[in-house]
């Protein structure tokens, strides 16, 4: 082959990139898998697209003991093993050849700074891109298909996490590589174990650092485990395994700050999550056919609180009582020696510390231990009554939503109270319903065995996850993917992901971060379709809103749009629909000032069917299109609205 064509693609890598790079797969195939088992039907897609079913396993090891091999030659494969140990190897002709002589090449797990530090810049590269270049099939599982994507999280200086990034997205464990076959996957940034692992902050960190680096923005591409992606010449992704694919878009509206030492400001980034059955168009999120258990989702309104509320993900008293800690932030709204109750299980030692703690900082502080006796007590009741912050602390989950039914004493005062504040994993409690079984085993989202629980409504509308990110332990999966599952399942417009150092206080409307780390908030109430596998506990959302805010922003939870703790001004957008269902002409009404907004009309699968500007009411026709739901979206210069309309025939 001449050496042009192998450095064509490389060539083609320098070119000029745009604000929203192009997101495309050339003229080969790639198989991205997020680790563990690589789904059978994903191989038999990738080995279909070897024209002569020739594969090579490319390892930076020496080491052949490889289940994908067995994996690929019961797929059809004729398979070779090639280790490229070392940068010398790579740059061996020899190597180059034995690639160039495959129509596929697969790339396992393990270590992807080893394949780029020692592969990187090489005639192995080269190879890779050439066999890519010529319609091949280039795959990869782990670190393998990190390190396929044009940025590469190269894991330089170790593995970043979610919590790490979250507080500073400049996390020196979190290193980028975008010169590394960079021609495969142009435009992206992919993670793997993602749910498994809790990375979907990691992966809006990355996209953040990238853009902060480069001014150009890449998608996010977020791989659970036993679940692939396969991306054909066209664009078009086919999702594989029981999990799902995360695609993290940036948008008009996206607001991004990604400064060393400070948490991590990432909002209105569209999110378009798929499981098995949806094939999807890379580049524009679009969905091109989807499973026969997709459905319609509309979310629940979300019904601003008469109370203020405050919430903390913190487990033990230290931390909510920190300084800035949410707690922290709603005492100092009291008054000098103003009552506190506390409601705990009787036995919630870490409540009684907790009083103990008020008392001495000069609060009127009172424990209640709330059972069955205590329930319609009217002692009790009248301590909750006469609160000015009532705090939730170490109820049992199981018994709390019948105790403070507003049918009991106790959860009568605790109705009317003004001021509620939920800690640990009280916070559950905050909304529609409670995910409960989250640590009851590492394996309880994938094996399906979380369950949906009453709570209390204080917020309706809300699905709360504590401890989401946190530490080493086994339970992210149950957390991240349970809380949007149990969004789908529950209706509900938003699911706050929380760290142990983070929470936030919802008043009159709008939500206020406190504590050390960025939360993660999922908005749903733009999203269309939804779809529940039954084999794991997860969902697809098309489309959703995800923001990660850092202390001190504020988010309307009755519009769509973060910003910073300053208020919107008077003039931002307010949309209105009318008549809602039309039938010949819809009329969207909005003032977006002296600057034309962006209108489009999507439909549930995402495409764009209506587009328009003005800058201010317009009237949409509508009889060209089929009789359903959609979604209205209109886009300022510094606000996004959007509303859900039905045409009807």
């Amino acid at each position: 082959m001449p050496r042009l064509a192998l450095f064509l693609p490389l060539l083609l890598g320098l070119l000029p990139l745009s604000l929203l790079e192009p997101v495309a797969s050339g003229q080969g195939s790639v198989l991205v898998v997020g680790g563990g088992s690589t789904p059978s039907d994903g191989l038999a897609w990738f080995v279909e697209r070897a024209a002569n079913k020739q594969v090579v396993v490319a390892d930076y090891t020496n080491d052949p003991g490889l289940g994908i091999e067995d994996a690929l030659e019961a797929a059809g494969a004729t398979v070779t093993y090639l280790p490229i140990s070392s940068t010398a190897v790579a740059n061996d002709p020899a190597t180059r050849d034995a690639i160039l002589a495959a129509d596929g090449i697969f790339l396992p797990g393990g270590d992807q700074w080893r394949y780029v530090s020692r592969w990187n810049g090489t005639l192995a590269e080269d190879a890779i891109a050439a066999v890519f270049a010529r319609g091949g099939v280039i795959g990869g599982t782990s670190a393998g298909a990190m390190v396929l994507s044009s940025v590469t999280s190269d894991a330089q200086r170790g593995s970043a996490t979610s919590r790490g990034t979250l507080r500073d997205p400049q996390d020196r464990r979190l290193t980028l590589t975008d010169d590394f076959l960079d021609t495969l996957m142009p435009g992206t940034v992919v993670d793997t174990h993602f749910f498994e692992r809790g990375r979907i902050g990691r992966l809006m960190a990355m996209m953040a650092q990238h853009h902060a680096a480069s001014g150009a923005w890449v998608t996010g591409i977020g791989l659970d485990a036993d679940t692939g992606l396969g991306i054909g010449p066209d664009g078009v992704g086919e999702v594989f395994g029981g999990g799902t694919v995360s695609l993290l878009y940036a948008t008009p509206a996206t607001i991004s700050r990604a400064e060393a030492d400070t948490p991590l400001w990432l909002s209105d980034i569209r999110l378009v999550q798929v499981t098995e059955g949806f094939h999807v168009n890379v580049e524009t999120g679009d969905a091109v056919t989807m499973p026969d258990d997709a459905e319609p989702f509309v979310a629940a309104t979300f019904e601003v609180p008469p109370r203020t509320i405050t919430l903390d993900g913190s487990a033990d008293t230290a931390a909510w009582l920190a300084t800035d800690a949410p707690l922290d932030r709603a005492l100092a709204a009291l008054a000098p020696g103003a009552a506190v109750t506390v409601l705990a299980a009787p036995d919630a030692t870490a409540a009684a510390t907790l009083t103990n703690s008020l008392v001495s900082r000069g609060f009127a502080a009172t424990l209640v231990g709330l059972d069955a006796n205590t329930a319609d007590d009217a002692s009790a009741a009248a301590q909750v009554r006469e609160g000015a912050l009532v705090v939730l602390a170490g109820l049992d989950l199981d018994d709390a939503p019948t105790l403070l039914a507003p049918t009991s004493a106790v959860g009568a005062a605790l109705a009317a109270a003004p001021n509620v504040a939920l800690l640990g994993d009280d916070a559950k409690l905050a909304g529609d319903a409670v995910v409960d079984r989250t640590e009851f085993r590492c394996s309880a989202a994938y094996d399906g065995l979380l369950r949906l629980r009453p709570a209390l409504d204080l917020a309706p509308g809300l699905v709360v996850l504590p401890r989401a990110f946190d530490g080493e332990d086994c339970y992210r999966e149950n957390r991240t993917a349970g809380a949007l599952w149990a969004l789908t399942e529950s209706d509900a417009a938003y699911a706050l992901l929380a760290s142990d150092d983070a929470g936030l206080t919802i008043e009159d409307g709008t939500a206020t971060v406190a504590g050390q780390t960025s939360v993660v908030l999922v908005d749903a109430r733009a999203t269309a379709t939804t779809a529940r596998p039954f084999r794991r506990q997860n969902a697809a959302l098309l489309d959703a809103t995800i923001h990660a805010l850092p202390p001190g922003a504020t988010f309307i939870l009755v519009n769509t749009v973060a910003d910073e703790p300053t208020p919107l001004p008077a003039t931002s957008l307010a949309l209105t629909a009318y008549p809602n269902p039309a039938s010949e002409t819809l009329t969207l009404a909005f003032d977006a000032g002296t600057a034309p907004a962006a209108v489009t009309v999507y439909d549930l699968l995402g495409r764009a069917v209506l587009s328009t500007t003005a800058a201010e009411t317009t009237h949409l026709d509508v009889r060209g299109l089929p009789a359903g739901l959609y979604v209205a979206v209109v886009r300022g210069a510094e606000d996004v609205r959007r509303v859900r309309v039905t045409v009807a025939r």
